[in-house]
């Protein structure tokens, strides 16, 4: 294995153990909730080539689906997430709490460098 290959891996667990320390600290955030928030947030949002946003509700299947995680996982979590103001779960429908906040916090990954290669694909 070439010497730049181990230097890249070594720069991209960096980068995504500083984000994980980061919103562990900030957020209060471990790294199952971080993940959560922001799948559902993805599933949420639908940005087309319109200047119009369509926010869809997803639900508990969808995310564990997405993230390959047990359910029951995922629906812990989530209650640990509303309970901290970021999700709301409507007649089973979950939405971030503030897409602003979603917002944010993946602006917020930007400012440690690079994503790692293997969440950018």
């Amino acid at each position: 294995m070439e010497p730049r290959t181990i230097t890249q891996a070594k720069r991209n667990i960096r980068s995504l153990l500083s984000i994980v320390d980061h919103f562990r600290t900030q957020f209060d955030l471990n790294i199952d909730e971080l993940m959560i928030f922001m799948t559902v947030g993805d599933l949420n949002v639908s940005a087309r080539k319109t200047e119009f946003l369509y926010i869809r509700p997803t639900n508990m299947t969808a995310v564990a689906y997405a993230l390959n995680i047990p359910r029951e996982t995922v629906r812990r979590k989530i209650k640990t997430l509303v309970d901290k103001g970021l999700l709301k779960v409507r007649n089973r429908e979950i939405f971030v709490a503030e897409l602003d906040d979603w917002v944010s916090i993946s602006n917020k990954m930007s400012e440690y460098g690079d994503v790692p290669t293997a969440l950018a694909s």
